[in-house]
């Protein structure tokens, strides 16, 4: 196994891992954040920014297992390709900094909010900030990662953006592109242009020789004989 192979296998490794960081804090502000509802429910009150990590965790817990059990038993699915995955990143990342912002913005509502015997201190709230905000990071790392990858391979003259991200080498040297013979008229020879670049040590081109043949011989035929007017005796 090549290196490159190896550290792409260590980048799905991570990959793996970061989604399900996201997924489980995720499940952690889903549980958290119906329990604050819960209690606010009780005295008619309703919060924007606990809806908002609300509805985003689902969101979150309906795209990321999903995306990662298809690269898992699907490759070369159109989800998992990088330009897609990079837009749906995206697209959560512009939503965990809202979540985070609006829950950093009510922190204090929350605070030592009591219904019916019911307290909601600001532990719970706080962790909903504190995992949301993680989200946040982690989705950043993620993105920043993965489109750096994807730049220095389409600079190495691999574009993989339309490719599966668990289908391709994310670590692949450049690839070098040699150009063929090119005939000279005026030497009546091949010459070798310059290769771009190649992935192997070139080979030095050797024009093949067409082999000389001696000219053609037909059959060989006899001369025909001179008509000789034969004289007859009476």
């Amino acid at each position: 196994m090549s290196s490159s192979s190896s550290w792409t296998n260590i980048a799905l490794i991570v990959r793996m891992v970061m989604f399900g960081i996201i997924s489980t804090f995720s499940i952690f502000i889903l549980g958290i954040d119906a329990h604050i509802a819960s209690v606010l429910s009780q005295a008619g009150i309703t919060s924007s920014g606990n809806a908002v990590s609300l509805a985003i965790a689902i969101l979150t817990l309906l795209i990321l297992p999903p995306i990662l059990a298809i690269s898992i038993m699907r490759k070369g699915h159109v989800v998992n390709m990088i330009a897609v995955e990079l837009g749906v990143m995206s697209i959560l990342w512009i939503l965990w900094i809202v979540a985070s912002a609006m829950t950093t913005n009510q922190l204090l509502f929350y605070c030592d909010f009591i219904v019916n015997d019911t307290v909601l201190n600001c532990s719970e709230p706080l962790a909903v900030q504190a995992f949301a905000w993680l989200n946040w990071v982690i989705i950043t790392k993620y993105i920043i990662i993965l489109l750096i990858l994807a730049i220095l391979q389409h600079v190495r003259g691999n574009p993989v953006w339309t490719r599966p991200i668990n289908n391709v080498d994310l670590f692949a040297p450049r690839v070098f592109v040699a150009t063929g013979p090119v005939y000279d008229p005026k030497t009546g020879g091949y010459t070798t242009q310059q290769p771009v670049a190649y992935a192997q040590q070139p080979v030095a081109y050797t024009p093949q020789q067409t082999p000389g043949y001696p000219p053609a011989q037909g059959p060989d035929y006899a001369p025909s004989p001179q008509n000789v007017n034969s004289g007859y005796r009476v």
